[in-house]
């Protein structure tokens, strides 16, 4: 298996604390979402964005794993989310999201 293939075990001891240098500018809606017969898919347009050490990367689409593709110190989450995104070199970078089930919201009121 290569250094850089799926899963990977992720250590928050070694992860490296780079938030301060991400900028978030997304807007809410997605442009369509479709079942690709792997999983659930956003699709977006260029409205999207983030900014990380000075490069724009655009939002192209949002997928999920369930159970979680990548493991947090050896913890496999109940799901997870992909936000990929691309720059006008064509490089990548996702942002992944890990989703854990809570039986209670105390701040969300249902109407």
């Amino acid at each position: 298996m290569g250094k850089e293939q799926s899963p990977i075990n992720i250590s928050s001891l070694r992860a490296i604390d780079k938030v301060n240098s991400l900028i978030l500018r997304y807007e809410s809606d997605s442009k369509n979402v479709v079942n690709n017969g792997h999983t659930l898919q956003l699709n977006f347009d260029n409205m999207s964005y983030i900014t990380f050490n000075d490069t724009k990367y655009n939002l192209l689409q949002a997928h999920f794993h369930t159970p979680s593709e990548h493991h947090l110190d050896g913890v496999i989450y109940p799901l997870e989310g992909h936000l990929v995104h691309q720059n006008e070199n064509g490089d990548l970078l996702v942002i992944g999201v890990f989703f854990k089930k809570v039986s209670k919201i105390p701040s969300l009121k249902v109407c």
